[in-house]
């Protein structure tokens, strides 16, 4: 009888305990944001180090907040996404820039000898076979997880900057400046590595070339919180 009792009771509370009456952690959140920031060689050498070790991360970030008060340094791209735990999302801003393909010289017959008089440009006319376009701009893609008692944060990301930096006649190519193409860069990371939720670290170190050489960080921020209740 007593037996019969407690395996009554064992069965009563086996099924009072269904999952839908456990508490069930909420659902999480995360955000994940990659400034992309250029600045001089010099000042760029001397914080790369600190923004790399997690005891002066911090202090770094706030002189490389002081750079771009007074202009020194440039903010060029500031993806942000906002994601759940377990999904993929994309964040973007893009400008398309349209340019001439390759050209031919609306077939006209042109003798092999044939140039054009001094001080004048070639008179026949051009057309472009076809136009390309180029998308410029920030892209952040994430996929993102929480795990662990601190909640940290795995992400799967791929971080693009694009920039134009100018028209140049193609390589090898004696067109008399008529037929110029454009000079894109592009700096791109794509990683999987863990953070710990709330923190920041330094992503990617690229320099771009120009008159005046500047170096380009991505730095990277991502943080996980609950999604709110639902209302009732």
């Amino acid at each position: 009888m007593k037996s019969w009792a407690l395996a009554s009771c064992f069965f009563c509370v086996a099924a009072s305990a269904t999952p839908e009456s456990v508490p069930q952690p909420p659902p999480w959140n995360v955000h994940v944001e990659v400034q992309m920031i250029s600045l001089p060689m010099a000042e760029g050498a001397r914080l790369a180090t600190d923004l790399r070790r997690p005891d002066t991360f911090t202090a770094a970030e706030e002189r490389l907040a002081a750079l771009l008060a007074t202009g020194e340094a440039k903010l060029l791209g500031w993806p942000t996404v906002e994601t759940t735990t377990g999904t993929r999302a994309t964040s973007e801003s893009i400008a398309e820039i349209q340019y001439e393909g390759p050209i031919n010289m609306g077939g006209c017959f042109t003798p092999p000898d044939w140039r054009p008089p001094p001080n004048i440009h070639d008179p026949r006319p051009t057309v472009p076979t076809f136009f390309e376009t180029k998308n410029t701009g920030a892209t952040l893609q994430v996929g993102a997880s929480i795990g662990g008692p601190r909640h940290d944060i795995d992400l799967s990301l791929s971080a693009r900057l694009v920039r134009f930096k100018a028209m140049q006649p193609p390589i090898g190519a004696r067109t008399g400046g008529r037929y110029t193409r454009p000079e894109f860069s592009t700096m791109d990371v794509r990683t999987d590595l863990t953070l710990p939720n709330g923190g920041g670290m330094l992503l990617g170190i690229f320099v771009e070339k120009q008159a005046e050489p500047r170096m380009v960080f991505f730095i990277l921020h991502a943080a996980a919180l609950p999604q709110p209740a639902p209302i009732p």
